[in-house]
C-alpha cells in the first residue's frame, strides 16, 4: 500500500509541475535599452530626394535574439512615417549581409527585390554557420507605392538567401552540406505581388575523390524541377561536371 501511495503521490506532484517550455520569446523586454543606434540616409527612388532611415538595436542574451526598431522619415528631424519593431535570431545581427555579393554595411539593406525600380528593406533573420554564412533568411518589406509604405512579404522572406539578377527572376541558395559537395538552387518570378517558383535544381556530388574547386570535372547528380502556378509539373534527373554547371548556380558554391 506504501508503494502504491507513493505512486500516485509521484503522479499527482508531475500533473501540478509547471511545464517547461521551450519556445523563444518573440516580445522585446521594456526593460532593455538599445546598445546600437545610428542613422543614414538612402534613395528610394531615383526620381525622390534623399530620405532617412534610423536603426536601433540591442541583444538579449535570454532568448539569444536582437531586437530591432527601423524608423523612416522624409527628413532628418521629421516624424517617421513609418517604424517598424522586429526580432532576429541571426548569430552575428541582422546587418550582416551576404558575404558573396560585395556587399557593404547597412547600404545592404535596400534591395529592389521585385524590379519595380523603388528598393526594398530587408533585414537578416536567420543563418547558417561557418565562417563565411550561408542559407541565411531575411525579413523582406516590399515598398508600395500607393501606401506610401514597405510592407512585409512572406513569400521573399521564406527564400534562402535571395538574389535578384539582371533578367527578372530571383534566385534562391540553399547549402544542404560542406562547401561544394550538395546544394540547391532556386528560381522565382514575380506574378503581381507574389513571388512564385518556376524551376528548382538540387546538385550532390558524386566523385568524392575529387576536389569541387579545384577540378573542374567533378561530376554531380543534378535533379531538376520545373514548377507551373507554383505547382511541380515535371521532374528530371542527369549528370554533370562541375564545368557545366551555370555560374549563376554556383554563387553560394
Amino acid at each position: 500500500m506504501k508503494i502504491i501511495a507513493v505512486v500516485l503521490l509521484l503522479i499527482f506532484a508531475s500533473i501540478q509541475a509547471p511545464a517547461q517550455s521551450s519556445e523563444r520569446t518573440t516580445t522585446p523586454n521594456p526593460g532593455k535599452k538599445y546598445t546600437f543606434d545610428t542613422t543614414l540616409t538612402f534613395t528610394l527612388h531615383k526620381s525622390l530626394p534623399k530620405m532617412y532611415l534610423r536603426y536601433r538595436d540591442y541583444f538579449d542574451a535570454a532568448d539569444q535574439q536582437y531586437y530591432y526598431r527601423v524608423d523612416l522619415s522624409k527628413s532628418k528631424k521629421g516624424k517617421p512615417f513609418q517604424v517598424i519593431k522586429s526580432n532576429s535570431e541571426a548569430y552575428y545581427g541582422p546587418l550582416h549581409y551576404d558575404y558573396c555579393c560585395n556587399d557593404s554595411g547597412m547600404r545592404a539593406m535596400f534591395v529592389d527585390i521585385n524590379f519595380d525600380g523603388y528598393v526594398d528593406l530587408r533585414l537578416k533573420k536567420r543563418e547558417g554557420g561557418g565562417p563565411y554564412v550561408v542559407n541565411q533568411t531575411y525579413d523582406y518589406y516590399i515598398f508600395d507605392i500607393s501606401k506610401f509604405k514597405f510592407q512585409f512579404n512572406e513569400e521573399a522572406s521564406d527564400v534562402g538567401n535571395p538574389t535578384p539578377s539582371i533578367h527578372e527572376t530571383v534566385f534562391g541558395y540553399w547549402r544542404n552540406g560542406f562547401s561544394g559537395t550538395s546544394g540547391t538552387v532556386s528560381e522565382y518570378k514575380w506574378v503581381g505581388r507574389h513571388l512564385v517558383q518556376v524551376h528548382g535544381y538540387d546538385y550532390d556530388i558524386i566523385s568524392r575523390d575529387r576536389d569541387p574547386y579545384a577540378d573542374k570535372n567533378t561530376l554531380y547528380k543534378k535533379e531538376s524541377y520545373i514548377y507551373k502556378d507554383g505547382k511541380l509539373i515535371r521532374k528530371l534527373h542527369k549528370r554533370i561536371r562541375l564545368k557545366d554547371i551555370p555560374k549563376e548556380h554556383l554563387r553560394y558554391w
